[in-house]
């Protein structure tokens, strides 16, 4: 399911392999590493289904990092799509985390939501999902999207555009963070 919502991104594009099996194989098997390394850490993740089939994942991190085995792990995976995929993914990596507040916050890593799926409301109630993590905590989120496109969804649930750079002259990143609100629980 994350490799299909992914399957257009604006960050494969950039960073490669050319669209096709390599990049599905590429993007899959980083997929899968990221998400057991997220779900192996016990980092706040969410899953929405229809039956058994899965229709959203989002994926968070509290500020804890991967350990060396799974970022050599997922450097692995990249590393199959060629260096020009590996050298753009680290580069792009560094501007992400650089631009990541160093006080306590909760991280929206992944959010995808299957092709087919999409316009449900589905993103919508995983992100609120988290935000009420967050909110519980007393903790903003902050989050990085690639897509122009993200940034109404994400302005309609109280994210504000806090930098944006450009990468490679074809890849636009938006940094975006919502305060934490006061919990009614």
């Amino acid at each position: 399911m994350l490799a299909a919502a992914f399957d257009d991104d604006p960050f494969w594009r950039a960073v490669g392999p050319p669209q096709g099996l390599r990049r599905r194989a590429v993007a899959r098997l980083s997929n899968r590493i990221e998400l057991i390394d997220a779900v192996g850490r016990g980092e706040p993740a969410f899953v929405a289904c229809e039956g058994p089939r899965i229709t959203g994942v989002v994926l968070t991190s509290l500020g804890s990092a991967s350990s060396p085995l799974w970022a050599t792990l997922h450097s692995t995976a990249l590393g199959l799509g060629g260096p020009r995929t590996l050298s753009r993914t680290r580069e792009i990596g560094h501007v992400i985390t650089t631009a990541r507040p160093r006080e306590p916050h909760v991280y929206l890593a992944v959010l995808a939501v299957s092709p087919e799926d999409q316009g449900e409301g589905i993103g919508s109630r995983l992100t609120q999902r988290v935000a009420q993590v967050a909110d519980e905590r007393r903790l903003p989120i902050t989050l990085e999207t690639m897509r122009a496109q993200n940034l109404g969804f994400y302005s309609r649930l109280g994210f504000l555009v806090t930098g944006h750079t450009q990468l490679f002259d074809e890849l636009d990143i938006w940094f975006l963070r919502r305060e934490a609100r006061k919990s009614t629980s």
